[in-house]
């Protein structure tokens, strides 16, 4: 364990005050990294969105949408990675001890991920539609997971490239940073801090609201796993998982042609005999016949996601002390909340939340 004494200069005629500084200067530190980091890959953006926009006026022709995926892997993935690990090239505040998570433990964590936040996401969408709906837009665009999830993704090569980009690359970016790359920063100064901050930041970096909760809570979740363990490797597989779930369902959906499923139901619903019913059937095309297989392989897949998402809910509950009170890899001198206070008033952390105010700001004003 380590002790924070051997970090932070104490005043014996007033330690607190000491702590207080050495606290706000960490936190300001770290905000600043992740400041640069967000506004780098924001400039990245805008500079590649230049280019190819006017590329496409210049020759007249629209790039495919699973070119958002490429955007997404070049800016973020590869140069905003590369720019934070050079931001946080350092020797770790506070050295977690390497610990092994067990299969059940990482089944416990996983499930509670799903239990738990499928319901937050739900709230965060209904949110986004709520405020899609007053601003006269269009409902089903507020939500930035399905937006992601579905560009370009009718083609063989969007498929591929929303894998990798959603399923194996955003996972291993992300844990990187808002887990090791942060708790390694602040993480002397607390376990519930280091994991509140992670999930705040990491919800707050998303930049809207569908996705806010959603990411807050299980960014919390990977947390408490990172601290628990000293393994990013956990937490990146809990991450792969989740996002690969999610990756399935969207590809379900976008395999399934909607009006022709709608017009097969009215018909359907239409019939009074079951001769009639068998007339359909035996009627009906190849494509029809793949279509409705395609959609009750979909709806048996919803039925165990749900039956996953309610078993996570209730271990939730039920291992609400497993899950969070386990052994603490160190503890800070420095209550909690006076952490809080003077880290999240620090210069380099307000500026990373006007960073994301803006983020949103972008997001929701067209």
């Amino acid at each position: 364990m380590e002790d924070i004494q051997n970090n932070v200069p104490v005043n014996d005629t007033d330690p607190e005050k000491a702590l207080k500084k050495q606290c706000k200067k960490d936190f300001s530190l770290t905000g600043l990294k992740l400041s640069a980091f967000a506004i780098f890959v924001i400039l990245v953006e805008i500079v590649w969105s230049v280019i190819f926009n006017t590329i496409e006026k210049k020759l007249n022709f629209e790039f495919p949408g699973y070119m958002s995926y490429i955007q997404i892997l070049v800016c973020l993935h590869i140069l905003g990675l590369a720019f934070a690990v050079l931001l946080f090239h350092f020797k770790p505040k506070v050295k977690l001890p390497s610990r092994k998570l067990g299969f059940w433990n990482f089944v416990l964590y996983l499930l509670a991920t799903f239990g738990i936040g499928v319901p937050l996401a739900l709230v965060g969408n209904v949110i986004s539609m709520i405020i899609a709906y007053l601003a006269g837009e269009d409902v089903l665009s507020a939500n930035a997971s399905l937006n992601i999830a579905t560009m370009g993704i009718d083609s063989l090569l969007g498929k591929a490239l929303m894998i990798l980009v959603v399923v194996i690359t955003a996972p291993i970016v992300e844990e990187h940073l808002f887990r090791k790359f942060l708790i390694d920063s602040i993480g002397k100064w607390g376990v519930i801090v280091s994991a509140v901050t992670s999930g705040l930041l990491f919800g707050l970096f998303h930049g809207n609201l569908s996705q806010f909760f959603f990411a807050t809570f299980i960014g919390f979740i990977f947390a408490n796993v990172y601290l628990r363990t000293g393994r990013v490797r956990y937490s990146i597989f809990m991450h792969m998982t989740v996002n690969g779930v999610n990756a399935i369902i969207m590809m379900l959906v976008s395999g399934l042609d909607l009006p022709r499923l709608q017009e097969l139901s009215d018909e359907m619903l239409s019939f009074s005999t079951d001769a009639e019913a068998m007339a359909f059937l035996n009627n009906l095309s190849p494509a029809d016949l793949s279509l409705l297989g395609g959609f009750m392989f979909y709806m048996m897949f919803i039925g165990f996601y749900l039956l996953f998402v309610f078993a996570g809910f209730v271990l939730f509950i039920v291992f609400f002390k497993k899950i969070f009170f386990y052994e603490k890899p160190f503890k800070s001198e420095l209550p909690a909340g006076k952490v809080f206070l003077s880290g999240y008033l620090s210069i380099g952390m307000i500026l990373f939340f006007l960073v994301c105010i803006f983020q949103f700001a972008m997001y929701y004003i067209k």
